[in-house]
């Protein structure tokens, strides 16, 4: 099989013990009580960038902690935040009230769901994430596993006493590194000031949403590798190039006709594109006169051909994928460093930018999983 092992991930997982409230052996873990977790506020961390830290003594020993696990220097102008604040769960009605007022991306994607913290709300606003790709949090160091790029011949012998041919199998290997993306968001003078539960859930979901959507959804489907991680679009042995222009049911069709003929439509298969696909999707009729579209539900979050089917803006016009987001895998080191800005016109509008550092990549166990269309019309 072409691909990282389930085993060797779960593995993986196993020996980290990356599962919520276990140990991990993340750098940021520092093993804080359930009270201390309780009474840790990012909205202090964020006050006393601003020259108040008064009340944050619990979160900037916290943060001198991480950097001495990390070989940093203590006194650099960003603050860490601890893993367990990043797993922690706040009360259902707090969320509701400080997110739900809006709809859409300002917290109605929300309702409803169970186990809130900043890591839930990040995967919650991942379209790969959402879409079923894998999830490999806190971890620490580099990850590298051999997966198999060449496969034993079968053989039958004639009769009996004759040879048949021997065949060796071709090992290759995949890893995963840290990658550090950056994303930036505003949040008003007036909001931090407040301190309130509500303000604190406000602030998490919308670092969580510059997270995810900015950094590890435009990481994942668009990376060029190097200094960011190896998207989907560009890694080796993905179909690409499919034709998707003028679409028919059958073009679509197709999509998961390569993937089946490569063995590879597996786990969460499911196609992905932007708002003007989706849209475009919906207008094409499975049958000439029919009134039976091959996009169904809504232009966000539907099925096409029978399979899941979302959008997101972190694709470019044309866009469409198609994969089994199982074979995605997505890895985090647990360190979330926030740094601060209040110049230029920020000043004058009472709002302050919010730097939020996250290590991440991404791999692919299994590339011939996914197909991928830029002519979409």
């Amino acid at each position: 099989m072409d691909y990282l092992s389930r085993a060797a991930v779960e593995r993986a997982k196993s020996a980290l013990d990356i599962a919520l409230g276990g140990p991990s052996p993340a750098a940021s873990k520092l093993g804080l009580s359930a009270r201390d977790v309780a009474q840790y506020r990012v909205t202090n961390v964020l006050n006393a960038l601003r020259g108040f830290e008064d009340n944050a003594g619990l979160e900037m020993e916290c943060s001198r902690e991480i950097a001495k696990k990390l070989l940093r220097d203590p006194a650099c102008a960003g603050v860490f935040v601890p893993a367990e604040v990043l797993t922690r769960s706040m009360p259902l009605d707090v969320m509701v009230r400080a997110l739900a007022s809006t709809p859409g991306s300002k917290g109605g994607y929300l309702i409803g769901v169970e186990n809130l913290g900043f890591i839930d709300i990040l995967r919650a606003r991942s379209v790969v994430l959402s879409m079923g790709a894998r999830s490999l949090s806190g971890l620490k160091d580099n990850i590298a596993g051999a997966r198999q790029t060449g496969k034993v011949t079968v053989s039958w012998q004639q009769i009996d006493g004759t040879s048949v041919s021997a065949s060796d199998q071709a090992l290759g290997q995949v890893s995963m590194t840290p990658k550090t993306c950056v994303a930036i968001t505003d949040v008003s003078e007036q909001l931090l000031l407040q301190n309130s539960p509500s303000a604190e859930a406000f602030v998490m979901a919308d670092l969580a949403a510059a997270v995810a959507i900015d950094g590890l959804d435009a990481a994942a489907i668009n990376g060029t590798g190097g200094a960011q991680p190896l998207g989907i679009k560009n890694t080796p042995g993905v179909t690409t190039g499919q034709d998707a222009s003028s679409a028919t049911y059958a073009k679509i069709l197709d999509f998961v006709g390569v993937a089946g003929t490569a063995n590879a439509v597996r786990g969460n298969p499911g196609f992905v594109t932007n708002i003007a696909g989706a849209i475009a999707l919906m207008k094409v009729q499975r049958f000439t006169g029919s009134d039976s579209p091959i996009w169904t539900g809504n232009a966000v979050d539907g099925e096409l051909v029978g399979f899941a089917a979302r959008s997101s803006q972190q694709l470019a016009s044309g866009n469409l994928i198609f994969g089994s987001w199982d074979e995605l895998v997505v890895g985090d080191w647990g360190v979330l460093e926030l740094a601060m800005d209040r110049s230029g016109t920020r000043f004058n509008q009472l709002q302050v930018g919010i730097r939020a550092l996250w290590m991440v990549d991404v791999l692919l166990r299994y590339p011939q999983a996914f197909v991928v269309s830029t002519n979409l019309s």
